[in-house]
């Protein structure tokens, strides 16, 4: 015969996964959902153009590793130039980084920028723009779903444990 002592502890440790689970997801969740709503507020006040690059930056980036505080390498970033409604040209440094880079001087990029702020624009283009918002909300989906099915198998415990 099983020890019920065992199996109430094992069910305790079932609670708070479940628990711990459904937090993350629902944290997760959360987070998406507003960073979703300030890109949303963000986008929906942009001002769409196209832009071309002239050239490309080094970028020195701290990398985050555990035992390499302080290490640091060099990126490129993209240099891009727009004209805007009104006819001022400004050129800004993209955030995008990638070795090698998927972009080329000369290269037309469309461009989003702000009308009261331009030089606070960025490279417009839709998976930058909405990735984070998407997997931050499908890791809550993924994260609620795991401590629902923790509790219900946590559930099952009690029933197990009682006389028939």
């Amino acid at each position: 015969m099983r020890n019920p002592e065992y199996n109430g502890r094992r069910f305790q440790r079932r609670n708070f996964l479940s628990l711990f689970f459904r937090g993350a997801g629902y944290a997760f969740l959360a987070g998406g959902l507003i960073y979703g709503v300030v890109v949303f507020g963000i986008t929906s006040h942009s001002v769409r153009t196209t832009g071309s690059i002239v050239k490309f930056v080094d970028v020195r980036k701290g990398k985050l590793l555990p035992l390499g505080a302080g290490l640091t390498e060099t990126v490129k970033r993209p240099v891009i130039r727009f004209k805007t409604s009104s006819g001022t040209i400004f050129e800004f440094i993209a955030t995008a980084t990638a070795r090698p880079s998927g972009y080329t001087v000369g290269q037309q990029v469309p461009v989003a920028y702000n009308p009261a702020h331009p030089e606070s624009s960025r490279i417009d283009a839709p998976w930058k723009v909405w990735s984070l918002p998407i997997i931050l909300v499908g890791l809550g989906v993924v994260f609620i779903i795991l401590g629902s099915l923790v509790s219900i198998g946590a559930g099952d415990i009690p029933r197990r444990l009682s006389p028939r």
